[in-house]
């Protein structure tokens, strides 16, 4: 899973407050407000300003902009071949001048009266927009041919792409496949840090690399020496379940022989499965969701590559997305009259330390 930091302004609505476990004394996220439940498939999530943010609509191929009060806005993009039209959605960006929307093969621009602009096809899969200005939009995509992850830019004039690294070269321990090679590991990587680089993960090992733009790693961080995540047979089993879900929608068809082996040699490892979402705060903490419970999403921040605590947001979550001191929550309502649905909470978000002085 990708995840995207786009820069906005917060404001302070009336406030109940979260408990954050890992710290003693646990400090508080502050929820400045819940929005509506959403009715289509929601997927990423994009912040657009103060009071506007979007979600991406799987279904339809539109990024959907909604007001903090659930109004719909306006959509943007569609499903189609056509310029400004996508097979598949999967993130966007929000740029001074308007939008930037990363499909399975292409990536567009659009204006403040949402047209596309610039319309470009693109070399790889899994095509995801990091971060754009007007001109330009770093971005990440998977190779065809070696499904080795590659980050780069893309001009918006001409449409040329051009690699920065592959990062599977920049890192080969974050290289891992299962099954003899037939699957490969998930892997995720966030927007443009503050400092110009890039991290990438390997979700297995929970291992995490900060890479520059020439393909150096600065730095090789995680957390090791966890006890399992799942260690009754009941909770493993439930875990197991989903996790050949999911592969078997990598794959698209059946499943290798030995799959359900795997997963459940893969739960039983002494680490957390790192699970979107994935991202970085306005204050360049990184938030890596490590497990998601029945209600909850468990995140762990990082600052300046050092583990500081662990945030247990209520949600399965799907997608986040940042502001100047806001965080911005699309998860999944798990009880209730609209179990199932997506909505987005809102958090203010402290300044370091986090965990006090």
């Amino acid at each position: 899973m990708w995840s995207v930091t786009v820069a906005a302004c917060g404001r302070d609505e009336a406030a109940d407050r979260d408990p954050v476990a890992g710290c003693d004394p646990g400090p508080t996220l502050t929820r400045i407000r819940t929005m509506p439940p959403v009715e289509f498939e929601a997927g990423t999530l994009t912040w657009v300003n103060d009071s506007v943010i979007g979600i991406v609509d799987q279904h339809d191929r539109q990024l959907v902009l909604l007001s903090w009060s659930g109004e719909e806005i306006a959509r943007i993009g569609g499903e189609g071949g056509g310029p400004g039209e996508f097979k598949a959605l999967n993130n966007a960006v929000a740029v001074p001048e308007g939008f930037v929307l990363a499909g399975a093969l292409r990536l567009s621009w659009f204006d403040r009266a949402y047209r596309p602009v610039a319309d470009h096809l693109m070399p790889g899969i899994s095509l995801r927009v990091l971060t754009a200005t007007r001109d330009t939009a770093w971005v990440a995509w998977i190779g065809i041919a070696d499904q080795s992850p590659v980050i780069g830019t893309v001009a918006r004039s001409t449409g040329k792409v051009t690699p920065l690294f592959r990062v599977f070269e920049a890192d080969t321990s974050l290289k891992a496949r299962i099954l003899n090679g037939q699957i490969p590991v998930p892997w995720i990587a966030t927007a443009l840090a503050p400092d110009g680089t890039f991290l990438a993960a390997q979700r297995l090992n929970y291992r995490i690399a900060r890479i520059d733009s020439s393909g150096q790693v600065k730095a090789r961080f995680g957390r090791t020496g966890l006890e399992p995540r799942y260690r009754s047979d009941t909770d493993r089993a439930a875990e197991r379940t989903r996790l050949l879900k999911l592969f078997q929608e990598a794959v698209k068809g059946r499943l290798p022989d030995g799959s359900a082996d795997v997963a459940d040699k893969v739960l039983r490892e002494p680490l957390p499965l790192l699970l979107g979402p994935f991202g970085i705060d306005a204050f360049g903490r990184l938030w890596a969701a490590t497990t998601r419970e029945a209600d909850a999403t468990v995140f762990d921040l990082f600052a300046e590559d050092r583990f500081v605590t662990s945030v247990r947001l209520p949600g399965r979550g799907l997608a986040m997305a940042f502001g100047p001191g806001v965080l911005a929550f699309l998860y999944h309502i798990p009880t209730g009259p609209q179990a199932g649905q997506a909505a987005v909470d809102l958090y203010r978000l402290p300044e370091d330390p986090l965990c006090g002085p």
